[in-house]
């Protein structure tokens, strides 16, 4: 069998040609608004770039809203902040696909129905506020944003 030079310039073609493919189709656009988010039904991703002023206030209308929920199912969970130490309630919703991918709402409001609604599912819009990693998970594939509520009920 006689060995070939042109066979390493084909691979490294191939290569070449592969990792433009690649950087191609995974290449995120600079307006991600309004673009349906790869999780759970019923929530939006609104923005994918600017920044969020992180000294404004844990639950204040200026943060910067990342993904937005319509009609979105989850289930209220109270937890003890671990930075606070404070009881808070989240609506926790399981991404689908993934083994230990979480969407967490640190709830800003309707505080007393999440107390009545520990535990239980519920359906719910709103939006997602960045939470400046003042947040933080439990688990590795956790995501944690500040929920603004408009709209809650139970199922």
């Amino acid at each position: 069998m006689r060995y070939s030079r042109k066979l390493p310039l084909i691979i490294l073609l191939g290569l070449a040609l592969a990792t433009a493919l690649l950087n191609t189709a995974c290449k995120k656009s600079d307006d991600d608004s309004g673009k349906v988010y790869p999780g759970p039904a019923g929530i939006t991703e609104i923005s994918g770039t600017g920044a969020t002023d992180c000294t404004l206030g844990r639950c204040d209308e200026n943060r910067k809203i990342i993904l937005k929920a319509e009609n979105a199912e989850g289930t209220v969970v109270n937890r003890i902040d671990a930075v606070t130490q404070e009881e808070r309630y989240y609506i926790h919703v399981a991404i689908p696909g993934a083994i230990d991918g979480f969407l967490n709402g640190d709830c800003c409001n309707f505080t007393d129905q999440l107390k009545l609604l520990d535990g239980k599912k519920v359906q719910f819009s709103g939006e997602y506020r960045d939470g400046c990693g003042q947040l933080l998970p439990m688990i590795g594939g956790e995501k944690i944003y500040f929920l603004k509520l408009s709209q809650l009920k139970e199922l």
